[in-house]
């Protein structure tokens, strides 16, 4: 796991941020963050949020992608192609602020290949990031700040969490061959 303080660039974070917050962006709205089933886990707490895929089976999936272009390249990632990129939207809602989303990893479906997962904070936010060891007990939390990046091996389980007091948590989640 590396965790990289203000490594984005701010003009390319606005460059992108300016695009979804137009009134025609097409969020979509999903239930909960993941469809990971963890019923045994005291602390889960899912409420919905708002996805734009912009790159889907290593195919572009939505013109929007190209604003992305220029904060990838600020990211410390070396890969070999991207597998899936997308954008999520958690919007604040009232809730323990200890509670978290499903715990996951972002392509469970995937263990024919090595992967690793980017976590790249566009907004300030108290929704946070948990990360969990094999025996799902947390081994680090992390505060979102804007242009932090979090890279996690493909099969660290982590969640994220609604925030409670920041109208909302916004990410560009990155999956790539390395």
């Amino acid at each position: 796991m590396d965790y990289i303080k203000k490594k984005i660039k701010l003009k390319n974070i606005k460059k992108l941020t300016d695009q979804l917050f137009q009134e025609n962006f097409p969020w979509f709205f999903v239930k909960k963050t993941s469809p990971t089933n963890q019923q045994n886990m005291k602390n889960i707490f899912e409420y919905y949020s708002f996805v734009h895929w912009l790159i889907l089976d290593s195919k572009v999936n939505s013109a929007y992608h190209k604003y992305t272009i220029d904060i990838i390249k600020d990211a410390p990632i070396n890969h070999n192609g991207i597998l899936r990129a997308k954008i999520n939207l958690l919007p604040k809602v009232e809730h323990n602020k200890d509670k978290y989303n499903t715990p996951h990893v972002d392509l469970n479906y995937r263990k024919d290949i090595k992967y690793k997962s980017c976590i790249i904070y566009l907004n300030d936010s108290d929704g946070d990031t948990f990360i969990f060891n094999n025996k799902k007990q947390i081994i680090k939390r992390i505060t979102p700040e804007k242009g932090d990046v979090l890279i996690l091996d493909g099969n660290q389980i982590h969640a994220s969490s609604h925030p409670i007091k920041t109208d909302y948590r916004i990410v560009l989640n990155i999956n790539y061959i390395y």
